[in-house]
C-alpha cells in the first residue's frame, strides 16, 4: 500500500500534505519541529504545493513555515486574541485565520499584508474551510452559526442556522458538492447551500459531541471525531435517501482522548486522526481498519 502524503502534528492538531510518500517510510520519528511560537499551536495547514506551512496559535499570531527547510517566512499580527484556526485557499495566496477575538482575517502569502477584516460572528470563530474553487471561505463560531464569505470583496454572504451548541468544524468536500458542519451538540450538518436549510443531520452515536469533521475528496463519505475518542463512518448517498441506519458504515474508537482532528488524504484511500491521546493514526477508508500508529 502506498500512501500519496505526509502528516503533520503540532499540539493535537494535524494537516495532510498532498506530497506523495510511501506510508512504509513513516516510521515515527519526528520529521522536523518549528518552535518559535511563544503560546500553544491550535492549528496548522498545508499548503496546496505543499512548500510552506501556516500555524495558528494562542499566542495571537500565524506564522508561515518553509517546507520542508522548516525556516519561518513570515509571522502575520492583527488578531486580539488566541488564533484558533487557520486555512490556505487552493492557489495558497490567501491565508485565513480565525480568532477568539471574533473576527476572521485574511493575509496575502506573498508580503503578510491583511486584506480583509471579517466580522460578524458574535463568539470567536472556531473553523475556517475554502470552496474548492477559492472564491467562498465557510466559518463556524461558538455562537452556534455557519458562515460564508466572499474571499474576493471581503464581505459576508449567507449565514446558516440549526447546531445548538458551539460549531466545532466544517469542510467542503473536494467535488464542491457537499458542504459540513461538526458542533458540540452531538451533530454533523450536511448544507443545501441553495435553499438556505439543512439536507440532512447526523446524529452522533451517544450523542457525544463532535470535535472535527473529515469529508473525503469525492464526497461520499463524512467522517466525524468526538469528544469521546470515537470515529464514525457515514455514507451520504443513504443519509440522502434517509436509510440512517444504513449510512452508518463504521464505528471505531482507538484514541483516548477527544478526537482533535481528522482528515482524508488526496486520494481518500488513508484517513488520518490525532487526539489528546498524542497519537495518529491512519486508517484503511476502504474497510476502517487501523493501518498505523505513527506517533
Amino acid at each position: 500500500m502506498t500512501m500519496r502524503w505526509l502528516s503533520l502534528g503540532l499540539a493535537a492538531c494535524l494537516a495532510v500534505s498532498p506530497l506523495r510518500a510511501d506510508a512504509e517510510k513513516l516510521q515515527g520519528y519526528m520529521w522536523k519541529s518549528f518552535e518559535q511560537h511563544v503560546r500553544g499551536v491550535s492549528s496548522i495547514a498545508f499548503s496546496p504545493a505543499a512548500n510552506f506551512v501556516a500555524s495558528g496559535s494562542f499566542d495571537k499570531t500565524v506564522k508561515l513555515w518553509e517546507v520542508p527547510a522548516g525556516k519561518l517566512k513570515r509571522t502575520l499580527v492583527g488578531h486580539r486574541d488566541a488564533v484558533l484556526t487557520v486555512a490556505i485557499s487552493p492557489s495558497g495566496k490567501i491565508i485565513a485565520s480565525g480568532s477568539a477575538d471574533k473576527t476572521i482575517r485574511l493575509w496575502s502569502e506573498i508580503d503578510g499584508a491583511e486584506l480583509f477584516t471579517l466580522a460578524g460572528h458574535g463568539e470567536a470563530v472556531t473553523s475556517l474551510a475554502f470552496s474548492p474553487d477559492g472564491s467562498v471561505l465557510v466559518s463556524g463560531s461558538a455562537n452556534r452559526t455557519v458562515r460564508l464569505w466572499s474571499v474576493g470583496k471581503g464581505m459576508s454572504l449567507i449565514s446558516l442556522f440549526g447546531h445548538t451548541d458551539r460549531v466545532t468544524d466544517v469542510a467542503f468536500s473536494a467535488d464542491d458538492k457537499v458542504l459540513a458542519s461538526a458542533g458540540a451538540d452531538g451533530t454533523i450538518r450536511v448544507w443545501d447551500l441553495k435553499n438556505t436549510k439543512e439536507k440532512f443531520v447526523i446524529t452522533l452515536p451517544g450523542n457525544t459531541p463532535a470535535t472535527s469533521l473529515a469529508l473525503s475528496p469525492d464526497g461520499k463519505i463524512i467522517v466525524p471525531g468526538s469528544e469521546n475518542g470515537s470515529e464514525s463512518f457515514w455514507s451520504v448517498k443513504e443519509m440522502e435517501k434517509g436509510n440512517v441506519q444504513k449510512a452508518l458504515i463504521a464505528l471505531a474508537k482507538e484514541h483516548q482522548g477527544a478526537v482533535t482532528s481528522v482528515d482524508f488524504g488526496p486520494d481518500g484511500d488513508i484517513v488520518a486522526s490525532c487526539g489528546h491521546g498524542r497519537a495518529v493514526f491512519l486508517w484503511s477508508a476502504k474497510d476502517r481498519s487501523v493501518y498505523s500508529r505513527v506517533f
